[in-house]
């Protein structure tokens, strides 16, 4: 790399930048190719040139399966946040019933209080 980065010398490459390249998108409109163990599928017997296969067919599957495990990680996201939802709604509804039972038990002795209070001005009087 710092031989390229000098003045005056001619442009070294190793064998692997064009893949490299071609992988990571330096070159404009490139699509990578790939070796037959990589990926493995019924169809791509009649894309076969010497052990390397040509990204036209078995890229667009590739992609498309991409898409499909993405979407399908997506919805499995969608299916647990869901679960996690009813849980947690669950344990809100829980506390929201202990609170009430808190708040009645409050009220209930407070009017005990009161009852009490009121017949000791009773007999008072």
């Amino acid at each position: 790399m710092d031989h390229n980065s000098k003045s005056g010398n001619e442009r070294k490459e190793r064998p692997f930048f064009q893949e490299l390249q071609k992988t990571y998108g330096y070159v404009g409109g490139s699509v990578a190719s790939f070796k037959e163990s990589s990926v493995e599928t019924e169809d791509d017997s009649s894309s076969q040139t010497d052990g390397l296969h040509t990204p036209n067919s078995s890229s667009k599957r590739m992609k498309k399966n991409r898409k499909d495990a993405v979407i399908e990680m997506l919805n499995e996201m969608r299916e647990d946040m869901k679960e996690e939802n009813k849980q947690l709604m669950e344990v809100l509804a829980k506390q929201h019933e202990d609170r009430m039972a808190n708040e009645k038990k409050k009220l209930d002795l407070f009017e005990n209080f009161i009852n009490v209070f009121s017949k000791s001005n009773d007999v008072t009087k």
